[in-house]
């Protein structure tokens, strides 16, 4: 009885050091420079946090976190595109620069997936929360303009909703533009 314990508790501590990725099913290379996520909690998302990196730059930090939310059972990448950009038409001080669709690669093919682009009051690693009409500052942190790249990949009912924030201080954008570039083309997602 006892070697059928350690057994089962063996077991259950490996499927705990499952990677996010893998189990998830996607992956993406992540630049040198960046670190682990350093707050004081994890980065406030719609969804789960899988992983979360920050860089030093300049003028503070940009970071990058992945999510999972919900699975939309029968919506396209055009529904969700029309979905994320009227959410974010009506948060006060935000104002979307990009949307259109991308491909990201998979193994049967690829998936289509939303890219917007807004700029918005933040910290330069995240917008501010709005919920009182205006931008709230943080812990007593700087407000400036923030640039919010989000990405959404549709997926079968198992794997949800697989999301990228990437934020950066507003006068890094132009600097980062190649380092999220090779993010987003090191991005395979598999369907789950």
């Amino acid at each position: 009885m006892r070697s059928l314990s350690l057994l089962i508790l063996a077991g259950l501590l490996s499927a705990c050091g499952t990677d996010a990725r893998s189990a998830q099913r996607y992956s993406l290379d992540i630049p040198d420079g960046w670190r682990s996520w350093s707050g004081p909690a994890d980065p406030l998302v719609p969804g789960e946090v899988l992983e979360a990196h920050e860089l030093p730059v300049p003028s503070g930090l940009a970071s990058l976190v992945v999510f999972r939310s919900l699975y939309r059972p029968a919506t396209t990448a055009a529904q969700l595109l029309i979905e994320t950009r009227y959410l974010l038409l009506n948060l006060p001080s935000l104002e979307i620069q990009s949307e259109r669709q991308i491909d990201v690669r998979g193994h049967a093919g690829g998936h289509r997936a939303v890219l917007i682009e807004a700029t918005a009051t933040g910290t330069g690693n995240a917008l501010s929360p709005t919920g009182t009409g205006k931008p709230v500052q943080p812990s007593g942190e700087p407000q400036i303009p923030t640039r919010r790249i989000w990405v959404r990949v549709p997926r079968g009912p198992t794997g949800g909703t697989l999301e990228f924030f990437f934020h950066c201080p507003e006068d890094e954008y132009k600097n980062l533009t190649p380092v999220w570039a090779a993010i987003l083309d090191s991005l395979q997602c598999m369907e789950g």
